[in-house]
């Protein structure tokens, strides 16, 4: 094997690693949810909530839509779509404070692609 090809089989090892380790660190952190909402630990019942919060997290909920309905309904982008996401969750997962500040980053950087994109 020539040294790219060695460098190139590491760096996919390597992702392959770190994907596995995210996927760990989910599951730990499901794990942890579930168990701090108080309920027992039955099987099902944690694959369901688990399945959920993946699926339909209650923190993009609003009463009649989900946040990620809104953004294709209007086809806003990455931008756009992320501002709306952390306006409408604002205080819901993390603080108010910094969803609020989050929604104004993407905004600002929307504005600043618009100025310089030319499509």
């Amino acid at each position: 094997m020539i040294p790219e090809e060695e460098e190139m089989r590491a760096i996919d090892n390597l992702i392959i690693l770190l994907r596995q380790h995210r996927h760990n660190l989910e599951y730990a952190a499901s794990i942890k949810a579930f168990t701090e909402s108080g309920k027992p630990f039955v099987a099902n019942e944690y694959f369901e909530y688990h399945k959920d919060m993946v699926n339909n997290p209650e923190h993009y909920k609003g009463r009649k839509f989900e946040c990620i309905d809104i953004i294709e309904d209007f086809n806003l982008g990455f931008n756009l779509g992320n501002a709306l996401k952390y306006i409408l969750r604002a205080g819901k997962k993390d603080s108010y404070a910094q969803d609020i500040k989050k929604a104004i980053w993407y905004l600002e950087r929307e504005v600043e692609w618009k100025k310089t994109s030319t499509i």
